[in-house]
């Protein structure tokens, strides 16, 4: 199904490329979570096997966000072996969401750091309770990995913080995962199709229900909804009623059940085509406008009234501005005609 609007009216979006020096990455992405400071590490291993960053409430940055990458920073101590872990894990320590897995002999011997994604078509929602983070099972004496977390605890206070599981869940609300979360970003496309049609169109992963269009005259510095929920999964928009030879600026956010997300699409822009004179037809009127889309010169409203000059034209014939006559002028009621202005002079015949 395509949508289609009328009089479309004129709302923000910070994207990173990330590159990261192994594991996958997104080539654009929108941040969830950015810690990168680092001060100390700890390790991982039977012992001590996961460690990773709760998400405490629902005041929490991370609570209710997409994600599909996530980024720690590891070394390995001594000869490590096993297989480690990166998702999301419940409180009885099982994987709740996994976004992947490292053969830990191949961990770098200095702090480097490591990537895991999921499907940009399917991302996770992160929830209150999710611990997302590293694990590691293997009894390794003084062989394991080491993973870097942030001491200083800036990320988001009590609301998000650095947990870790030994013989139960420690909770240090002072300290946060040194990690990076993010999500793809949706491409956008805008054509224009005509003088007063601009045709999108984007990509989107399947978690979306619907969407919200907006749109900018000024190149993304201020926003107004076109549309505020489409209330269909289509990705495929039609925006008309568009004036000619004028630049329009597009962003799309994806929708859930809970409604707007933080996946919004990169924006687009397109620029209506100029012509000699425009022709727009409406459920109730034709219409001639000017080459600018600024003035109108024919109007034929829903009665057969002809405005020439007006947009409402009040007579069968209504002109607004000097009639000149090469032939005829016939009645056909008995030759009658009537004069509104008695000051206007007429001559009929020769004069």
């Amino acid at each position: 199904m395509i949508y289609k609007i009328l009089n479309p009216a004129l709302a923000i979006l910070v994207v990173t490329t990330l590159i990261f020096s192994n594991g996958s990455a997104n080539a654009a992405s929108i941040n969830v979570m950015y810690d990168v400071n680092h001060n100390t590490a700890q390790y991982v291993n039977s012992t001590r096997p996961i460690m990773g960053e709760l998400v405490v409430n629902s005041t929490s940055q991370l609570a209710g966000k997409y994600i599909d990458n996530m980024t720690i920073q590891i070394k390995k101590v001594g000869s490590p072996t096993g297989t480690g872990y990166f998702g999301i894990f419940n409180t009885d320590q099982s994987i709740k969401k996994q976004f992947g897995t490292i053969d830990v002999s191949t961990i770098a011997t200095s702090f480097t750091n490591y990537s895991r994604t999921l499907s940009s078509s399917a991302p996770y929602k992160l929830q209150i309770g999710d611990r997302i983070g590293f694990k590691y099972t293997v009894p390794s004496g003084n062989s394991y990995p080491n993973v870097m977390r942030d001491t200083d605890g800036k990320f988001d206070g009590a609301s998000s913080f650095q947990v870790e599981y030994k013989s139960g869940w420690a909770n240090y609300t002072t300290r946060d995962m040194y990690m990076i979360l993010t999500v793809t970003q949706p491409t956008l496309t805008a054509t224009a199709v005509s003088p007063t049609q601009i045709n999108l169109s984007w990509t989107a992963p399947l978690n979306a229900t619907s969407f919200k269009i907006e749109q900018s005259l000024n190149g993304g510095s201020t926003w107004s909804a076109i549309v505020a929920d489409t209330g269909l999964a289509e990705t495929n928009y039609y925006v008309t009623g568009l004036v000619p030879n004028t630049q329009y600026t597009f962003k799309v956010t994806m929708r859930d059940a809970g409604g707007d997300t933080n996946i919004v699409s990169q924006t687009a822009t397109a620029t209506t085509s100029q012509v000699s004179s425009i022709i727009q037809f409406f459920t109730n009127i034709f219409r001639i406008n000017d080459n600018n889309g600024n003035q109108t010169r024919f109007d034929i409203d829903n009665s057969g009234n002809v405005g020439i000059g007006t947009t409402s034209p009040a007579a069968k014939l209504d002109v607004n501005g000097h009639i000149r006559l090469a032939g005829n002028l016939t009645s056909t009621t008995a030759n009658q005609f009537t004069i509104t202005d008695p000051g206007v002079a007429i001559c009929i015949g020769s004069c």
